[in-house]
């Protein structure tokens, strides 16, 4: 009897402490459009630590391009889409031949090299920029972060852990997958910034008409963000239905597009 009380009291004293962890790392998401706090495992003071860990995991997979053409011309991109946000962003090329983009946290954003050889103009790439600072609004990848594995984040930030178990669970995180509801999300996010910054929304229509004529072939090479739910066809009929205001006047980006991507190719 005394053993099965001590077990108990084991079990209670646990729960109580992953309960108060937990309490202790809520944070209020009042600037999402809602006056609720909503839960996540990780504090403001904390994400930094966990950005440096999945920045850190990043480039040891990959290298980042450092030409100063293909530099200067995403700083121009980022700047038309940011000229009204709050928001601050680190834009990192990947050298990979993949056609995939991605955020994190600390309004942290990968560029593969295929994706920019891909996108036929600066537009269509601004349009994928776009949905991923979508995504940095949102938070979204800090609410996915805490429904999937929000106990093993908590022993990272709280024990250090060893070099393994951050690589591993660094890795987990960047495989997440977001929801039908975040992509949708992120989507009419990306639509409004375009119309603020003068690019024409329909511009991501096309990079997901553009996707879709390979998607059986390539399906691969892309990212979860354009292969799941909900799918290209929905995406492109929710995105074909968006209009802009009657006071729209499209901008275009003053680029070279062709000198662009063939400096992609060189670090």
């Amino acid at each position: 009897m005394n053993r099965i009380f001590r077990d108990l009291l084991i079990l209670l004293a646990t729960i109580a402490i992953t309960w108060l962890v937990f309490t202790l790392l809520i944070r209020d998401n009042s600037g999402d459009n809602n006056s609720k706090k909503e839960f996540s495992v990780i504090s403001e003071e904390n994400e930094k630590e966990v950005a440096q860990a999945l920045r850190k995991n990043v480039f040891s997979q990959y290298d980042t391009i450092q030409n100063p053409v293909l530099q200067t011309a995403i700083d121009s991109i980022e700047q038309r889409l940011t000229k009204q946000s709050e928001n601050e962003y680190n834009i990192y090329i990947l050298q990979d031949s993949s056609v995939n983009a991605f955020a994190t946290l600390q309004g942290d954003i990968f560029l593969f090299r295929g994706l920019i050889e891909y996108t036929s103009s600066p537009e269509m790439l601004s349009s994928v920029i776009a949905h991923e600072m979508g995504h940095i609004k949102k938070e979204h990848f800090v609410k996915r972060m805490s429904r999937q594995i929000g106990l093993q984040t908590v022993i990272l930030i709280f024990t250090g852990g060893d070099a393994g178990t951050i690589t591993q669970l660094t890795q987990n995180l960047l495989n997440m997958r977001y929801s039908r509801e975040q992509e949708q999300q992120a989507d009419k996010i990306a639509l409004k910034k375009l119309e603020k910054s003068n690019i024409n929304p329909q511009i991501l229509t096309q990079f997901f008409l553009k996707l879709n004529k390979r998607s059986s072939k390539y399906q691969k090479e892309y990212l979860d963000l354009f292969m799941t739910h909900p799918s290209l066809k929905d995406r492109i009929q929710a995105a074909t239905s968006y209009e802009t205001g009657k006071d729209f006047h499209k901008t275009p980006i003053d680029l070279d597009w062709n000198k662009v991507q063939k400096t992609a190719d060189y670090d």
